[in-house]
């Protein structure tokens, strides 16, 4: 009987700390200087991928994890009172959009995501920290957009090595 009690309560006590490790809330992102939680990284995710959604033809933010993109430019590049402004910012925002809609950005419908970045993009309506916030975050989606291989290669039809070099021409006399 009392190995049966002990079997029963080491099951019941791994299946908790199985549990417990999935309800934290750490970030997938080491950051240096600023203190991120998980749902601020799936916060920027959600926004990074409704400034650039993915479409049928091409990748969009979700695929080239610009929100990761964004907190390395912002961790490493940026001053450290404009990281607190960032961090104030994205607080502002989050809260912006629950007096607005009553629910998270995350859980909002694209509809509304995309109508609420239109509230922003027009400055009406919302704080100047949120416009700040917003501004840094469109700025780094697009340049990791920009700067990815798949733009580059398939949109610009970059090639790192040149195409072959004639360096010797007869020039056609006029």
């Amino acid at each position: 009987m009392n190995r049966r009690t002990a079997i029963k309560n080491v099951i019941i006590l791994g299946a908790g700390a199985a549990m417990l490790a999935s309800c934290q809330d750490n970030p997938t992102v080491i950051l240096k200087n600023i203190p991120l939680t998980g749902s601020q990284e799936k916060l920027l995710a959600a926004i990074t991928e409704a400034i650039l959604p993915s479409t049928p033809e091409f990748i969009g933010a979700k695929e080239l994890e610009s929100h990761k993109f964004l907190l390395m430019m912002t961790d490493e590049v940026t001053a450290p009172e404009d990281q607190s402004k960032f961090m104030t910012g994205m607080l502002k925002f989050e809260e912006a959009c629950k007096l607005k809609y009553n629910t998270k950005f995350i859980k909002c419908p694209p509809p509304q995501k995309e109508e609420f970045l239109l509230l922003i993009e027009a400055k009406t309506e919302v704080a100047e920290e949120v416009i700040g916030f917003y501004q840094i975050v469109k700025r780094y989606t697009i340049q990791s957009f920009t700067t990815s291989e798949a733009y580059l290669t398939q949109v610009r039809n970059f090639s790192l090595i040149p195409k072959k070099y004639k360096g010797c021409v007869p020039v056609a006399s006029v």
